[in-house]
């Protein structure tokens, strides 16, 4: 009691305007006293603090997921569609192939130089988008998307993708490209225009055969690690070659595929023709996500050549941005720029304007262009248009869990400060009696709760995290309609310095009007009644 008549003296200071030294002196006597009752009456304040700690780990939990599942869609789409901005080439001479020419190529280049735009990464992709025909042990299944990579620039997607056990080792031989009954190599194509055609109507893509360079590095193991925000390195050893393929579980369930397998790809090149290839199975994906089902991955060089293209011209350019921040605004810059570019021949490059739909998309597909190729610079919420419904969903869902839980925090800690006050009645009047300002006891009272909550807040994180990882471990591909907001079938989480910020902030904004209004109303009762 010595101690706390010290403290008293030192609170009866008169305020002379500001925080002096004085003043702030007086604030810390105060908030020595408050840690010092908050002690006292631990036992008192047991339940609040369980319950603070739960509701603080509840809404953590509520936040990480849906802050991962949203990623995990943005990553997924941005694996899918090749970049945080895509430019995509338009051919009026097919309606199944993207195709971007030599020229345009370097156009783009030009424009991204002249405005100055900074990728982490830059990726060519060749894509196929009709029904490409995979054959193999008598089975075939169609392959809505096939892709041509580079298997060295995309590495660090292609060892995101959680690969399935299938670890059979096959040697990657030489695949034949093919027209109806022709035959040639898949080394490398021709710099000139459409392939000829014999005089029984085979496709003869004359193709050298060149000693082409293998790519050798990791496919990730079995079973996968958990999902993370940063993939580990795999460890299991493919060699990746032209004539590699890596197909999605589906894919390779309905055909009977496994690594070391040989299957025939077909598909229509973009002069209507049927070419075919034998590529060698080199692994096989488990994504349960809707931008990887039924889709497989060969070597561009091998789907240019299949595909008709010249070598080195692909159907998109993908531009990658650490900061994205920077992506709309890079956007709008190589817009500008490639509305200034000109072809070979002086004609101006074709390029679409300012797009943020699918709408808005078919708009520009559908104007007058002229005859031949069209640039399309999108970014990730143009493609993502389609689920921006479900998005919007799962964000009010989590509004409404996470209101809940603010509420049942606030209904919480009002109920229990109204009983420890009645409980410290006579210990309050005391101090009154004994020269405690009003104000003074509001405060001590309301320091005692930010110190409480600050213990809930950290013992809170910590179940939270240990929330997260256990719910990492259970898979919930079985549920309809979420496997887009998955990795490998599982949720993960994200913790992100804003959200815990924001969480921290909603947690005292129902902690300190619960303990306010009580301990007001408790300092200026009649010191008769009180006692």
């Amino acid at each position: 009691m010595e101690e706390d008549h010290i403290i008293m003296k030192s609170c009866q200071s008169k305020r002379t305007g500001g925080i002096s030294a004085k003043g702030m002196a007086k604030i810390m006597h105060l908030a020595a006293l408050a840690f010092k009752y908050l002690l006292r009456y631990k036992r008192r304040y047991l339940f609040l603090f369980g319950a603070l700690t739960f509701g603080f780990c509840i809404v953590t939990v509520i936040v990480s997921v849906k802050d991962g599942m949203e990623q995990n869609a943005y990553y997924s789409a941005q694996g899918h569609y090749a970049g945080d901005i895509a430019i995509v080439g338009r051919d009026s001479e097919s309606e199944i192939i993207e195709h971007i020419s030599l020229e345009y190529l370097r156009a783009i280049e030009n424009a991204v130089n002249k405005a100055e735009i900074r990728p982490s990464r830059t990726v060519m992709r060749t894509k196929y988008f009709g029904d490409a025909a995979l054959f193999h042990n008598g089975e075939s299944v169609p392959s809505r998307y096939l892709y041509g990579l580079d298997w060295e620039t995309e590495r660090e997607y292609i060892e995101s993708l959680p690969w399935t056990g299938d670890r059979g080792q096959g040697t990657v031989d030489r695949g034949q490209v093919t027209g109806d009954r022709g035959q040639g190599t898949v080394d490398s194509v021709r710099s000139g225009s459409q392939p000829s055609t014999n005089a029984d109507n085979t496709v003869s893509t004359d193709i050298p055969d060149n000693n082409l360079p293998t790519t050798h590095y990791s496919l990730p193991p079995t079973p996968y690690p958990l999902p993370t925000t940063h993939y580990p390195l795999p460890t299991t050893h493919y060699p990746l070659s032209t004539n590699s393929i890596l197909l999605s579980l589906p894919i390779a369930q309905r055909i009977n595929a496994r690594v070391g397998d040989s299957v025939l790809v077909e598909i229509e090149n973009r002069w209507g023709q049927k070419n075919t290839a034998s590529f060698v199975v080199a692994g096989v994906f488990a994504e349960s996500s809707i931008f990887s089902m039924y889709k497989s991955f060969v070597s561009r060089e091998a789907l240019n050549a299949l595909a008709g293209f010249d070598e080195g011209e692909c159907s998109v350019v993908g531009l990658y941005f650490d900061n994205k921040r920077e992506i709309e605004p890079s956007r709008r810059k190589l817009i500008a720029a490639l509305a200034e570019e000109t072809a070979d021949d002086g004609a101006p490059i074709q390029s679409a304007g300012l797009m943020y739909s699918r709408s808005d998309w078919d708009t520009e597909r559908d104007r007058d262009w002229k005859d031949g190729i069209v640039l399309y610079p999108l970014t990730l919420p143009v493609y993502l248009s389609d689920v921006s419904n479900l998005l919007q969903a799962l964000n009010i869902l989590t509004l409404l869990l996470y209101v809940m839980m603010l509420i049942i925090i606030y209904a919480s800690a009002a109920v229990t400060y109204r009983l420890v006050f009645h409980e410290r009645t006579r210990e309050i009047a005391a101090m009154r009696a004994i020269g405690f300002y009003s104000r003074d006891i509001v405060l001590i009272l309301t320091l005692e709760t930010v110190f409480l909550a600050a213990a809930s807040l950290v013992s809170g994180f910590i179940l939270a995290r240990a929330a997260g990882a256990a719910l990492a471990l259970l898979q919930f591909d079985w549920l309809p309609g979420v496997d887009m907001f998955l990795r490998g079938g599982r949720m993960s989480t994200v913790y992100k310095a804003s959200s815990a910020a924001l969480n921290s902030c909603a947690m005292y904004a129902m902690l300190i009007p619960a303990v306010f209004f009580p301990a007001r109303k408790l300092s200026v009762s009649p010191l008769a009644e009180m006692l």
